[in-house]
């Protein structure tokens, strides 16, 4: 008993220590969202995007590949939390790009993920 009661008390320090050094988070899906862009396309490679962040300052992703998932093809930007007005720019294997706009709520009942998705024809 003494032993379980040590490693709680060391792990809530860990934990604790853990939250104390870390930047300042969002709320879980009440001051913004997590991005994912998806597309059912395969001619894209990559995407990036830009927007306002949950602090109300301007943010801008790196460009990530597209990875294969259920739903399509998608690059997930969990680092990052966007509302209000996002813009995404896909990357064509071909070299060309396309660009959309879109409005990120600030928040969501479900959960914390908000995703654009790219649905034009090719």
């Amino acid at each position: 008993m003494m032993k379980t009661i040590g490693v709680i008390a060391f792990t809530a320090l860990l934990v604790t220590a853990g939250t104390l050094a870390t930047t300042e988070p969002a709320d879980a899906g009440t001051n913004g969202q997590h991005l994912q862009t998806c597309t059912r396309r395969r001619d894209i490679a990559s995407a990036r995007a830009w927007g306002t962040d949950y602090k109300g300052d301007f943010a801008e992703t790196d460009t990530r590949p597209l990875q294969s998932v259920t739903a399509g093809r998608c690059a997930a930007f969990g680092d990052y939390w966007f509302k209000g007005n996002l813009t995404v720019r896909w990357y064509f294997s071909n070299g060309t790009t396309a660009e959309g706009h879109f409005y990120v709520p600030i928040s969501k009942p479900d959960n914390n993920w908000w995703t654009a998705w790219y649905e034009a024809q090719g």
